[in-house]
């Protein structure tokens, strides 16, 4: 009677071999130049530069959440938050976009002061704001009919505590 035991040596010696022998006709093409094609479109979109287009200046005391002796959550304005806020739009859609933040500036002023306000200490004192900054144009973006805004810029951040 035949014995059943598994060797797995001598199952994969002929796919070691064969994978051996695939890497050495195909290579590693490690001198051969890899060339990219970007078509015009994209060329015209990588070249053009955005346009910055001045929402306003900002100033605005944040609460922050405490408990008091009874433990009841209380507010009270720890920092006061004041930046430039600009919106980079396409070149093409810059009047447009200044025209739309001159007719809703108090919608604008508004949603901004909210988010800060809605807004963590942390996420106000990072650096980068990013989590700000996501949730500022979240905010602003309807505003601009969805498609103008590109990105926000946050300018001449000074954050006092009170």
């Amino acid at each position: 009677m035949r014995s059943r035991r598994h060797k797995p040596n001598q199952r994969c010696r002929p796919n070691l071999g064969l994978a051996c022998a695939l890497a050495a006709l195909v290579g590693c093409g490690g001198d051969e130049k890899v060339t990219f094609t970007i078509d015009e479109q994209e060329v015209g979109r990588i070249s053009e530069e955005l346009v910055e287009v001045a929402i306003g200046d900002f100033e605005v005391p944040v609460p922050v959440a405490y408990v008091d002796d009874e433990s009841n959550t209380r507010y009270k304005n720890a920092v006061l938050f004041r930046f430039h806020l600009d919106a980079l739009v396409d070149p093409h859609e810059a009047s447009s976009a200044r025209r739309l933040v001159e007719r809703n500036s108090s919608t604008l002023n508004d949603r901004v002061m909210t988010t800060c306000r809605n807004s963590t200490i942390g996420e106000l004192l990072d650096p980068q704001l990013n989590a700000f900054r996501s949730r500022a144009l979240d905010a602003v973006q309807p505003i601009f009919e969805g498609h103008l805004l590109r990105r926000l810029v946050i300018t001449d951040v000074i954050t006092d505590p009170l």
